[in-house]
C-alpha cells in the first residue's frame, strides 16, 4: 500500500511538473501549436462549385483553442487564386522561349495538382523580359519531353519482350539471349530514370502552373473566425490556400465558378444536373 502511495505521489509530481513547464512555455511564447488541416474549417464555399450571380463570402473557422491566442502574433495567410487556361503574359515572352506560344496551356498540366504540405512560393519578376518565367517554361517542356521519350522506350520494351509481365524475374539465370538480357537491363535503367524524372518534374510542374495563377485575394487570418466578401467572381477554376508563418500550405480547396443561366440551360438539356457533374 505504501509503495502504491509513493508511486502515485511520484506520478502526480511528474504530471504537475510537465504541466508547469508547458504553461511556462506558453507564457514565454516558446510553445508553438501546429495546426492540422482538420482544425481549419472552410465553411464557405460549402460545395466545390458556386454561381457567378452573387457575392462569395469566404468563411474560415479555426477550431484549435490552443492556437487562438497566437493568431494575433502569428497569423495564418489565406490566398485565393484563379487558375487561367492560357498564360496571362504569353505575348510578352521573348525570343529565349523554346516552345511555341500556342503550347502554353495549363489544361494538359493541371490535373488539380495539390500543393498542400508544400511551401507557397511567390515569383517576383526580375526584369521586363520574363527571364525567370521563360526558364521555368523551357525547363517544364524539356523535362516533359524526357519523360515522354522514356515512356515510349519503356512501352516499346514491354510490347516486344513483355518484361512487365514477369514478376521477380531473374534475368541472370534465365535462358534467354544476350540481346534480351541487355534489353532488360536497359528497361530497368529506363524505369529508374523515369521515376527520378517524375520526382523532379512534379516540382517544375508546380512552378509552371503557378505562372497561370491570377491572385484574387491575399489576406491574413488573425482571429478564430474569418469572413471576407470577395464579390462576384468570373467563371473559371479557383483555389483557396491557407498557409502558416513558414509559408507551408496547411489546407487548400478547389472550386469552380459557374454561370447560373448556362447551368440552368445545361440542366434542361441534360437530365443529370450540373451540380452532380461538378461533384464527379
Amino acid at each position: 500500500m505504501l509503495l502504491k502511495k509513493c508511486l502515485f505521489m511520484i506520478l502526480t509530481g511528474v504530471i504537475m511538473l510537465a504541466a508547469s513547464i508547458s504553461m511556462a512555455n506558453v507564457d514565454s511564447g516558446e510553445y508553438t501549436s501546429v495546426l492540422s488541416p482538420d482544425e481549419i474549417i472552410i465553411a464557405e464555399p460549402v460545395t466545390d462549385h458556386v454561381f457567378n450571380d452573387k457575392d462569395l463570402y469566404i468563411t474560415i473557422n479555426i477550431i484549435d483553442a490552443d492556437f487562438f491566442s497566437k493568431l494575433m502574433d502569428n497569423p495564418l495567410t489565406i490566398s485565393l487564386v484563379k487558375l487561367e487556361d492560357t498564360l496571362p503574359f504569353a505575348d510578352d515572352l521573348g525570343e529565349d522561349l523554346r516552345v511555341p506560344v500556342v503550347k502554353l496551356s495549363s489544361g494538359a498540366a493541371m490535373e488539380w495538382l495539390s500543393t498542400a504540405g508544400l511551401t507557397e512560393e511567390e515569383y517576383v519578376r526580375t526584369d521586363d523580359k520574363y527571364t525567370a518565367e521563360t526558364q521555368i517554361i523551357n525547363q517544364y517542356f524539356q523535362q516533359l519531353e524526357i519523360i515522354n521519350t522514356l515512356n515510349t522506350q519503356i512501352n516499346a520494351a514491354v510490347s516486344k519482350y513483355r518484361f512487365n509481365a514477369v514478376d521477380d524475374f531473374d534475368m541472370d539465370t534465365a535462358e534467354v539471349s544476350a540481346d534480351v538480357k541487355e534489353a532488360y537491363q536497359t528497361y530497368i535503367q529506363h524505369l529508374s530514370a523515369l521515376a527520378e524524372q517524375k520526382r523532379a518534374f512534379s516540382e517544375i510542374q508546380r512552378k509552371y502552373l503557378k505562372l497561370f495563377e491570377v491572385i484574387c485575394l491575399k489576406d491574413t487570418i488573425n482571429s478564430p473566425s474569418y469572413l471576407k466578401d470577395v464579390g462576384m467572381l468570373d467563371e473559371g477554376d479557383y483555389r483557396i490556400r491557407i498557409f502558416d508563418a513558414s509559408k507551408t500550405v496547411i489546407k487548400e480547396l478547389d472550386f469552380q465558378v459557374l454561370a447560373r443561366d448556362k447551368a440552368i440551360n445545361d440542366m434542361i438539356a441534360d437530365p443529370i444536373s450540373v451540380e452532380d457533374k461538378a461533384k464527379n
